[in-house]
């Protein structure tokens, strides 16, 4: 079976015909009758105007071929409308016709007078002198027209820019209000999560007190109480979290960073479990587990442990050295803590570091990310934005630390430039160096 190939230029041109041709019923507005002035008809443009002209002339709708014509010639500017009206009128078939068109005779015969070699030269010279005084006029009319027309777009320009304005105004106040609202909700969780703390803490009193009334209070019992009191200020924390840390998806997008070396320690540690000291909100515990890591959580602020809870994360309320204690020797393939050991007293550090490399596999690694103090808005200023926060710690002294605990290949990583954030605050070159340093640093050790 033999199939023609298809023409598309072909198409495309039949397409390109189809619509310049008047779409029926288009012009059924325009009535026939027994007569029409040159006036009215000259008010109608293009396809429609050959339409008319032959409705008025002819008594009919124009034939494919003549609106063809007609419409090119008229666009071309080799005909004029009286000359297409006077063509159609005066022609056998309007003739016959019973159209009239008042006052078309005189000027399609002065139309026709132009084609005359020499009289219609001279013709359209003296006609076209007559008519400049009007000429003048229009086009005086036809500027203050345009000038009204450019002040009214003016007017409409300042309308619309106004209502941009205030559209604009109003999509800051609705942004506003769903920060408010948004800040509002947080503070709701934690405080329904500290009135819980606050009631378990209580019951826990009642208990002992009604269990230890007859008998003394022992040093322990007061250890207890002291404990408890560690934790009055963990709903505070949490509110500072919230508010100066960032939202859990701006937290998790800087942690991605990790991700890489993450996969490398849980291939060579044959995908051992991790741990997250400090694990605050969860936001790394949640990273993880979308990409279905093993990985449990131990903080001592109750809020937040309550609030990793209430989604589902592995968590413990402990205190990181006791826990990590009770932790097999070589038995995991990670420990991390992001913005934790800032908050450690030196022997603290120490004894982390030393724990971290007793519970890790051969093959794990250690990430803590802590704040840069070689950014001097960092080490001066915003590292003591945190009023639980001990010493800065420098890169080089960490790594020092790590190395001298056993690990190897301790690489230092420096993240998020002040400039990715804020605006540049100097124009001095050396000191835009040191004020444009990484605002955070991560060190990262191999237990061999």
């Amino acid at each position: 079976m033999n199939v023609e190939p298809i023409n598309t230029n072909e198409i495309i041109a039949q397409i390109r015909t189809e619509v310049q041709q008047p779409q029926p019923g288009k012009f059924v507005n325009f009535r026939t009758k027994k007569s029409y002035t040159l006036k009215e008809l000259l008010l109608y443009h293009g396809a429609e105007f050959i339409y008319v002209a032959y409705v008025a002339a002819l008594h009919r709708a124009p034939d494919p071929d003549g609106m063809e014509n007609y419409l090119a010639a008229l666009r071309e500017g080799r005909i004029t409308k009286i000359d297409i009206l006077g063509n159609l009128r005066f022609s056998p078939e309007g003739r016959r016709g019973k159209g009239q068109i008042k006052g078309l005779l005189i000027p399609f015969l002065i139309h026709r007078s132009y084609k005359l070699p020499i009289i219609g030269r001279l013709m359209r010279l003296s006609v076209a002198a007559l008519s400049l005084p009007k000429f003048y006029l229009q086009l005086q009319s036809l500027e203050m027209e345009v000038h009204q027309a450019e002040t009214r777009l003016q007017h409409l320009e300042y309308i619309r820019t106004t209502f941009m304005q205030q559209i604009s105004t109003l999509n800051e106040h609705v942004a506003q209000q769903d920060d408010n609202l948004r800040e509002m909700s947080a503070q709701l969780t934690i405080s329904r999560l500290s009135f819980v703390d606050i009631q378990r803490r209580m019951k826990d009193f009642l208990e002992e007190a009604r269990s230890r009334l007859p008998e003394a209070v022992s040093t322990q019992q007061i250890e207890k109480i002291l404990t408890e009191e560690d934790h009055f200020l963990d709903a505070m924390y949490v509110s500072f979290e919230e508010r100066f840390r960032g939202s859990r998806e701006d937290v998790k997008q800087r942690l991605q960073v990790y991700l890489p070396y993450v996969k490398v320690a849980l291939h060579a540690t044959d995908v051992s479990p991790m741990l997250d000291v400090g694990c605050g909100r969860g936001e790394w515990l949640e990273l993880l587990e979308e990409q279905k890591a093993v990985i449990k959580g131990v903080d001592l602020n109750r809020i937040m442990i309550a609030q990793c809870q209430a989604l589902n994360f592995d968590v413990l309320e402990a205190d990181v050295i006791d826990y990590l204690s009770d932790v097999k020797n070589n038995s995991l393939s990670v420990v991390s803590g992001f913005h934790i050991i800032e908050h450690l007293p030196f022997e603290t550090l120490i004894a982390l570091l030393d724990e971290s490399f007793r519970v890790l596999k051969p093959g794990g690694i250690i990430i803590f990310e802590t704040p840069n103090p070689e950014n001097l808005i960092v080490g001066a200023h915003l590292f003591y934005t945190d009023p639980t926060h001990r010493n800065p710690i420098v890169p080089a002294t960490m790594q020092f630390l790590a190395q001298q605990r056993g690990f190897t290949r301790v690489e230092v990583i420096r993240l998020h430039k002040y400039s990715d954030h804020y605006p540049a605050v100097t124009t001095d070159k050396q000191l835009k160096l040191q004020l444009d340093n990484e605002m955070d640093f991560s060190v990262i050790g191999y237990k061999e």
